[in-house]
């Protein structure tokens, strides 16, 4: 950048990396207020496995959302026990465990599919 210093420059990018790591923490505040049932972090977890066509594996999930397999395994056993998703071998290499969804996860999108909308549009705005 024409005329700024390194330090300039260097200063800028933290004000902009606390001001990510704030929108973060913000984001994650207001959404475990919007679902009565789970947190943000497991609704995260969910949306990721809904973008497969397949059900995913844990370490695929991981890598999709950005997160440790460990995280993103521990996640999904509160999911499961809640009853969400069901963790399964896959069928052709049972070292591999699969997340399927839940008639309960459907019934947790169809109640908060309007909601989810007007909350996304708001953030955008």
């Amino acid at each position: 950048m024409k005329g700024r210093t390194r330090e300039q420059e260097m200063e800028e990018r933290y004000f902009l990396f606390g001001l990510l790591h704030a929108l973060t923490n913000r984001l994650q505040t207001v959404g475990d207020t919007f679902f009565d049932e789970i947190s943000w972090k497991q609704w995260f977890v969910l949306a990721g496995t809904s973008l497969f066509r397949d059900p995913p594996t844990i370490n695929e999930l991981a890598e999709v959302i950005g997160s440790s397999r460990q995280n993103v395994k521990q996640l999904l056993l509160k999911l499961e026990q809640a009853g969400f998703v069901k963790i399964e071998p896959d069928p052709s290499d049972r070292r591999k465990q699969r997340v399927y969804m839940t008639e309960n996860m459907q019934r947790l999108d169809d109640k908060y599919k309007g909601e989810s909308r007007q909350f996304i549009d708001r953030f955008y705005q």
